[in-house]
């Protein structure tokens, strides 16, 4: 009896395009906005549902869970779209096996390997067939006008998704997208968006009613005591306006040690330019940024009329500092000579008694007959 070798998977070029990608933060279901996006795009390239999932490292239960979930009404719609753009790759496909065929591989029992040369796409082309009746314009599913136009614009649908926008987003990309089509809309056409907003409604407030709310007793002014039932209300009757978010303080960057001394050095540079003469522990010496007068031959930075222009002094200059801080010492250096004199009339015992010197912290020695 022969054994048959199981056939090559049914593949396209364009389906090694997508790969599984490094995983990303993921929300409480696990299906971020990227998720979905890279998903409906696999889709799009004629990828199974369990595939597609493999290439975002999801399971297909959760993906058909967000479809059929209120959350996912934009991904279910994302979701068909695809399927009409994987026509395409299937067409593709099939085009190439009428032409060229498929080639089976069958393998006996004593090993020898027989490869066979066929035509047989029945299953391929009942799958194009199906994918055909969902492409129909003259379709008679009440979600099939929508699909189509998702699909005419997929791009932007995908973009729509990555955004991780509610349900009404979705309503407002196909209302705006069957508005342009210039028909005028059935109830038909208009009820995937009429689910959209039933979806992004119940995100929202809970309640998918659709006639008005009672809102005799929510009184704005007596919110602060509103029960949990009565804000559901107010926000499902379009009460409450959440406040946009405070702006995030600005983060000012941690100064490091080198930043603050040049900082330092820049300011102590500016006050001492300030001063017009000052010391410069740098070059210890005297330094100035007056002009430089007649004659001047010294040493000097830069150029007079620039603002970081620096001279040294003149004899006459360093003379006028000499007198200056002369006349500026002297009272501090006769205050010091009494407090020496007294020092030493102390030590020899000709004034009041008392310790000469004495070590910080201890207490005062008396003073020596």
């Amino acid at each position: 009896m022969n054994a048959i070798a199981t056939e090559a998977d049914f593949t396209h070029a364009a389906l090694h395009s997508l790969e599984p990608g490094v995983p990303d933060s993921t929300r409480y279901d696990g299906w971020t906005a990227e998720k979905q996006k890279r998903f409906l795009v696999a889709l799009s390239l004629g990828h199974t549902v369990t595939r597609a999932c493999a290439i975002v490292d999801m399971s297909p239960r959760s993906a058909y869970s967000l479809r059929n979930a209120a959350r996912g009404a934009a991904f279910r719609l994302g979701w068909d779209a695809a399927l009409l753009h994987a026509r395409d790759v299937l067409a593709d496909e099939l085009m190439e096996r009428a032409f060229n065929g498929v080639r089976t591989t069958v393998t006996a029992d004593d090993g020898r390997t027989v490869t066979r040369h066929r035509h047989d796409n029945v299953l391929a082309f009942r799958m194009l067939s199906r994918l055909d009746r969902r492409a129909d314009a003259a379709c008679t599913d009440a979600n099939a006008a929508a699909v189509r136009l998702a699909a005419a614009d997929f791009e932007q649908l995908l973009d729509l998704v990555a955004r991780d926008a509610a349900p009404a987003r979705a309503g407002l990309f196909l209302a705006a997208r069957l508005g342009a089509a210039g028909a005028e809309a059935s109830q038909d056409d208009l009820a995937p968006i009429r689910t959209l907003a039933r979806a992004d409604r119940w995100l929202r407030t809970h309640t998918d009613i659709a006639e008005p709310l009672d809102t005799a007793d929510l009184d704005p002014a007596d919110r602060a005591n509103w029960t949990a039932e009565q804000w559901v209300r107010a926000e499902a009757a379009g009460l409450v306006q959440l406040a946009p978010p405070e702006p995030a303080a600005a983060h000012e960057p941690r100064e490091s040690s080198i930043d603050r001394e040049l900082r330092e050095l820049h300011e102590l540079d500016a006050a001492n330019r300030a001063q017009r003469v000052w010391w410069c522990g740098h070059m210890e010496a005297w330094r100035t940024n007056f002009p430089p007068p007649d004659g001047f031959d010294g040493e000097e930075e830069s150029e007079p009329d620039y603002e970081d222009y620096e001279r040294e002094l003149t004899e006459e200059e360093a003379d006028a500092v000499a007198a200056l801080r002369a006349r500026e010492m002297a009272p501090f250096i006769a205050s010091g000579l009494a407090e020496r004199d007294a020092w030493l009339a102390m030590c020899r015992g000709e004034g009041e008694a008392g310790a000469p010197w004495q070590r910080d912290g201890e207490e005062r020695v008396p003073a020596m007959a």
